[in-house]
């Protein structure tokens, strides 16, 4: 077949179709063989999933997607035997099918005994070479990112026809590959490039739209351990990546008489230097101004994690400049996922700007968010999708979890709200998506599939036309807030996912960008910004900006937004900032914490974990104060400066009924009650309520249909955990 699809084309197909994943070809990660020296996949019989690529391609989805093996058998050992028989059987499911393989570049299980100064090693990083040669392909060489008993089978144990694993991944004392090994680089380099000649000189080069270059945990270019809430065993304390932590030292700050001052090591060397402890990292602060990095003994810990975003970075231009050499083709990843992972430093995902300023990488994507996603609730994301959109194309995983699994969604009602919900999120946002059978066939009713058929039909009309944005909210995160404090659960819970849903609940369209948009975003359409994690603001960049918003727009900060200045943590900032004034609170967590509002309402918030540093507002008059800790100290104030109006909530825990008010207050359009999400642009509007809702329909648009009741109704009554996806004219 001619071979039509470069780059640009392929970023077309994704930008117009929505695609389909499935476990077909999943091959064991990273490559292992059986006994026969054959590679293992995890399914005996493919025929079933097969099926559902069929179901898939006749419901209109024209582009699917699963993981491809490399080939990749060993040091120098290559076999496409099972490739080609995934290539075989996702073709032969339909004649004008397109394919977008996931390939994982996790390196082989023994190349750790050839080369263990390349692994990556837990802390406290004390194992010699060879204790680590040792360790490699037992299970305590950690493959997963994760103890499983029963290795891979743990998590797909409900699987028929998979084959069972009998690898325990357990006690981890390494993980796989180092991120900053070169050698890994070079190796796993020259299994892509070999690949991808292979699939583009065969059969089937012409319908490849592109690649998604995987590896790390789970393939999502995260680095081990790096998602483990229980259990976490910190990384990365290995030989190489002590070297290249030196060398970027180096390079970073010009010297090495530089780099002994900046990081308080007057005998540091190449072998000699000394990584943050997961202590120093996360795990103690003594005050307020050490969680918040205050000192110049935690710029360590921060250059640590802005070296681990690039030797990410570093492998993922490796391999998406190896596929544009040997294909010309669109090139993807995993990257970003910073409202979901409260690690994200550690997992190596702050590098934003280098990854959208990257020539050699074209899409970005992630898993779902896996808090907030139940049906009536608003799904949220793990990426600022309309932030990468900017620069980049962002795809979405729905791996939302209908109700054939007995999990989120308990009827076909609510799987039809969920499937609409997460369609209308996208597609507000300018993103594309895969629906994907994460348990096997997770879609696999007549039901579920006329409805996927149904929001194909929808999806073909609105990605006609051209869109333009329509909310008024903004909320506002920054990837450097993570560079800027140490991580905490608790705090990242409250913070950047309750938040962000409780917004999104108040009844009005919602975009969301980085703080780094701010400066090139057009700011004038925004009623109301709500700052989350933005705990680092530049004075004279800020009144930059403050000069772009509309004279009228309100500001909402949260927690500690501007803690920190250009010049380090100054909780005076705070005040230069909105007016009002930010001291240090000692509280009990053992007895939890509590928000008393205006009306009675109290809300609650007991430590599972750790608990974070909290503040409170001072010099307020009482008319200012909006809301109250339990000993009557003010967390939640509201004061006028310069002509604009600001709100500063200390404790994050507001409700959707709160930021409806302060929308309200702000003249926000608002297209439902609170307790209803609603994702909208120029095209359409989809409105999604947590409970029973009766109001008005107050639309901007003319309405051509209603996609799911087929019914138009100013006076609209919806159920709880309902839907209403309207269509303009």
């Amino acid at each position: 077949m001619e071979k039509t699809i470069d780059t640009a084309a392929g970023l077309r197909l994704l930008k117009n179709n929505s695609l389909f994943w499935s476990m077909l070809g999943w091959p064991y990660d990273p490559p292992r063989l059986n006994a026969e020296g054959k590679p293992i996949l995890f399914l005996h019989n493919s025929g079933r999933v097969q099926g559902y690529h069929r179901k898939f391609y006749r419901a209109g989805i024209r582009i699917h997607t699963s993981l491809l093996f490399s080939g990749w058998l060993d040091d120098g050992r290559f076999d496409y035997t099972e490739t080609d028989r995934t290539l075989e059987e996702l073709f032969a499911c339909g004649n004008d099918i397109l394919y977008l393989p996931r390939i994982k570049l996790n390196v082989p299980m023994d190349w750790g005994k050839r080369y263990p100064e390349e692994m990556c090693v837990y802390y406290p990083g004390t194992l010699s070479a060879e204790k680590i040669r040792a360790t490699v392909n037992t299970p305590r060489h950690d493959i997963a990112g994760a103890d499983l008993q029963t290795g891979y089978h743990s998590w797909f144990k409900e699987w028929p026809d998979q084959w069972t694993d009998d690898r325990p991944n357990v006690g981890g004392l390494i993980g796989n590959q180092s991120f900053a090994s070169a050698q890994w680089r070079e190796d796993a380099g020259e299994a892509l490039s070999r690949l991808v000649r292979h699939i583009e000189d065969g059969p089937y080069g012409g319908r490849i739209v592109g690649y998604h270059i995987a590896y790390g945990m789970c393939g999502e270019t995260t680095l081990w351990r790096s998602w483990d809430k229980d259990d976490c065993r910190f990384a990365d304390y290995g030989f190489c990546c002590r070297r290249a932590f030196y060398d970027w030292g180096v390079a970073h700050y010009g010297s090495r008489e530089a780099l002994a001052k900046a990081w308080n090591q007057p005998d540091i060397g190449r072998e000699s230097v000394r990584l943050p402890s997961p202590f120093e990292r996360e795990l103690e602060w003594k005050n307020h101004a050490e969680f918040f990095r205050a000192g110049p003994e935690n710029i360590v810990c921060s250059d640590y994690e802005r070296f681990m975003s690039d030797k990410n970075l570093d492998a993922l231009e490796h391999f998406g400049s190896i596929v544009k050499r040997e294909s010309g083709k669109a090139v993807g990843a995993f990257y970003g996922y910073y409202l979901n992972v409260p690690r994200v430093g550690h997992a190596g995902h702050l590098a934003f700007e280098r990854l959208l300023n990257s020539p050699y990488l074209d899409f970005v994507a992630s898993p779902k968010a896996y808090q907030r996603v139940a049906p009536g609730e608003p799904g949220g994301g793990q990426v600022p999708a309309m932030s990468v959109n900017r620069r980049k194309f962002f795809v979405d995983e729905l791996d939302n979890r209908t109700h054939l699994t007995g999990m989120e969604a308990e009827n076909m009602s609510e799987t039809r709200t969920v499937l609409w919900r997460e369609f209308a999120k996208n597609i507000a946002a300018g993103s594309g998506f895969w629906w994907m059978d994460l348990g096997g066939g997770w879609f696999d009713s007549p039901e579920i599939l006329r409805e996927i058929a149904r929001i194909e039909v929808c999806a073909a009309r609105l990605r006609a036309r051209p869109a333009a944005p329509v909310a008024e909210v903004l909320m506002v995160s920054d990837e450097n807030g993570f560079l800027a404090a140490k991580p905490n659960r608790e705090l990242h819970t409250d913070l950047l996912v309750d938040t962000p849903a409780e917004i999104q609940l108040a009844g009005a369209p919602v975009d969301h960008y980085r703080y780094a948009d701010l400066a090139t975003l057009d700011l004038s359409r925004y009623k109301a910004v709500c700052l989350l994690n933005c705990f680092e603001i530049d004075r004279a960049e800020w009144t930059r900006i403050s000069a772009r918003l509309r004279p009228d727009a309100v500001i909402v900060w949260h927690y500690a937004s501007g803690i920190r200045n250009e010049t380090g943590y100054d909780p005076e900032s705070v005040a230069e900032l909105c007016g009002m004034r930010l001291q240090s609170r000692d509280y009990d967590p053992r007895q939890g914490v509590e928000l008393r509002l205006s009306g009675g309402i109290r809300i609650r918030r007991e430590f599972e974990q750790r608990e974070y540093p909290l503040f409170e507002l001072s010099g307020l008059k009482p008319d200012e104060i909006l809301g109250r800790y339990a000993d009557g100290a003010a967390a939640f104030g509201r004061r006028r400066q310069q002509g604009r109006l600001h709100w500063f909530c200390c404790l994050p825990l507001l409700r959707s009924g709160e930021y409806r008010a302060i929308f309200d207050t702000a003249g926000v359009r608002s297209y439902a009650p609170a307790g209803n999400t609603v994702y909208a642009d120029s095209r359409f509007a989809g409105i999604f309520s947590r409970t029973a809702a009766a109001f008005r329909l107050n639309l901007p648009g003319k309405v051509a249909e209603e996609c799911l009741t087929g019914t138009v109704n100013p006076n609209v009554e919806m159920r709880a955990k309902d839907a209403r996806f309207y269509r303009y004219e």
